[in-house]
């Protein structure tokens, strides 16, 4: 019983998310989605990526990737095949990287630096970019400079600005909680800080 009581969801902590329309696709893309990846499929997603981006962390960029394409296509087939016969990716290729941001003035240790996800950063700036694009979130403007800002990030802080609504604050949260979900971290609402501007 103390344990059943410790981790039972307690009533009204969960979000409701009726009446929010989510977007579904058809039997037939369902399809496309879950299909064997065709050779050329793979290539014209290398080809569209920029040159200078790394995929993995080897050093090895798309440009280097197209150029050797014929010398290597066998084996990132041969990968490909792999992972959609057992949906796992190989060890590593999933890896995230962080960077550390020193704490104090002139760090020593790793205990002196605070580590950042750059992927999970990204993901902050994803929600906040739908939600603009979607008009249900409202960005402040800059002077007479037809610029609206809504986020500014510097290593694990984040300024969220948005126009004096309550709907705004609303959303900010909102955004907020689904980086909590996604992320599985949780944003200190106590150290958090709402002012005008």
């Amino acid at each position: 019983m103390f344990f059943e009581a410790k981790f039972k969801e307690q009533e009204g902590s969960a979000i409701s998310l009726d009446g929010v329309p989510f977007a579904s696709i058809d039997h037939n893309n369902n399809y496309l989605l879950v299909a064997k990846f065709l050779e050329e499929e793979m290539r014209q997603s290398i080809w569209e990526c920029d040159g200078d981006k790394f995929p993995g962390l080897d050093d090895y960029n798309f440009h280097f990737i197209r150029s050797c394409w014929e010398l290597l296509k066998e084996d990132i087939l041969k990968v490909m095949k792999e992972f959609h016969r057992k949906e796992i990716l190989p060890r590593g290729s999933n890896a995230t990287i962080l960077a550390h941001i020193p704490k104090i003035e002139s760090p020593i240790g790793l205990n002196d630096y605070r580590p950042i996800s750059l992927a999970l950063a990204e993901g902050l700036v994803d929600l906040v970019r739908n939600a603009v694009s979607k008009g249900i979130l409202m960005g402040c403007g800059v002077d007479d400079v037809a610029l609206l800002i809504s986020s500014l990030q510097f290593a694990d802080d984040v300024l969220l600005f948005g126009q004096p609504k309550v709907n705004n604050v609303f959303t900010w949260k909102a955004i907020l909680r689904s980086f909590e979900l996604m992320a599985s971290l949780k944003v200190n609402f106590h150290k958090s800080k709402l002012a005008e501007v």
